[in-house]
């Protein structure tokens, strides 16, 4: 029986989504073992973690290129009693989470400066066309 090779490929825009997949699969591989691990075995997840995104040459073109052995004899600073780490995590949802509590920490004047200073039109560009954002009328009737 003959074999015939599939004329068909995958879209560039599909790959990239398989591939950050692949990523956040990796990354949350190290997140949840990394920490229980002694350095050796950190060392070697790290190890794999590199290769597995090496791999991935439409979304890195440049490999990544750890020291495995140093990362094996690598001890971390400990952290001062008392106090707890502020880890940044990795996805942009705490991006979001961030700016929303900045937020929620301006006062009603300082809120309305924003709103007042957002409303003029930058140099350069048109002012809005009928004073409504997003055409609403911002949340006043009428």
């Amino acid at each position: 029986m003959a074999q015939w090779r599939s004329r068909l490929t995958e879209a560039d825009s599909e790959k990239v989504k398989t591939d950050d997949v692949k990523l956040k699969a990796i990354i949350a591989t190290v997140e949840v073992f990394g920490p229980l691990m002694d350095p050796e075995n950190k060392a070697t997840l790290m190890g794999w973690a590199q290769d597995n995104m090496n791999e991935n040459k439409l979304m890195f073109q440049t490999p990544l290129l750890l020291d495995i052995q140093a990362l094996a004899e690598y001890v971390p600073p400990q952290p001062d009693a008392g106090l707890e780490p502020n880890e940044p995590k990795p996805f942009a949802a705490t991006d979001s989470a961030a700016t929303r509590k900045r937020l929620r920490k301006m006062t009603n004047d300082e809120l309305g400066d924003l709103v007042a200073m957002m409303g003029g039109a930058p140099e350069g560009l048109p002012g809005r066309p009928n004073g409504k954002l997003n055409g609403s009328s911002h949340g006043h009737a009428g």
